[in-house]
């Protein structure tokens, strides 16, 4: 998975590549270098099926500042200007799946904790999250330790997943003429 974002790393060693390496700490996390509002993209490389999206601050639990605040989780299945870092097609392109603002999430995590934003399942292949308050802390640019996708539904690539028109995000289309097809999908996360 490949990781784009709205602001350059605040400094080294938080860079994009800490959203997602599988390295859980501070030393592997990501710090835009302004925001909130920002925001981080991640290219899955493939379709998927997920319904949850995790993130932290420090799972290690060394570091207790620099909280993700509140989130809103996004997804999409196309993205005309990914490789710029570009969010100008973001309004038709992605559709909104969680915000902790409706939740009783305050925007803080406490050392290990891990926020989980859970929605109904959806088949993307890119997520956006946009981080629009600070989350409590006098540190407002957020760091985020690991940014992780995966699906409660127990889904392999053996599986298969009902698509209907209520499943599909916008610019997806069904390519037979019922009501629903029948995938097959590879289902990690």
């Amino acid at each position: 998975a490949v990781a784009v974002a709205s602001a350059a790393p605040l400094t080294s060693p938080h860079t994009l590549g800490g959203l997602n390496d599988g390295v859980y700490g501070n030393s592997s996390s990501y710090i835009p270098s302004a925001g909130p509002p920002s925001w981080i993209k991640i290219d899955l490389g493939t379709w998927r099926v997920f319904d949850t999206l995790s993130l932290g601050r420090d799972r290690t639990g060394f570091f207790d500042d620099r909280d993700p605040g509140q989130f809103r989780v996004y997804v999409s299945n196309t993205e005309a200007v990914y490789a710029t870092g570009n969010n100008t097609n973001d309004a038709t392109e992605y559709t909104l799946v969680y915000d902790s603002g409706f939740t009783v999430f305050n925007g803080q995590v406490s050392r290990p904790q891990t926020a989980n934003a859970l929605f109904v399942p959806v088949f993307a292949r890119y997520v956006k999250v946009e981080f629009y308050t600070a989350g409590g802390s006098f540190l407002t640019y957020p760091a985020i330790d690991e940014v992780q996708v995966r699906s409660s539904v127990g889904l392999s690539g053996a599986d298969t997943f009902v698509v209907t028109s209520t499943t599909l995000l916008p610019g997806m289309m069904l390519d037979g003429s019922s009501a629903s097809d029948t995938l097959r999908i590879d289902g990690g996360g």
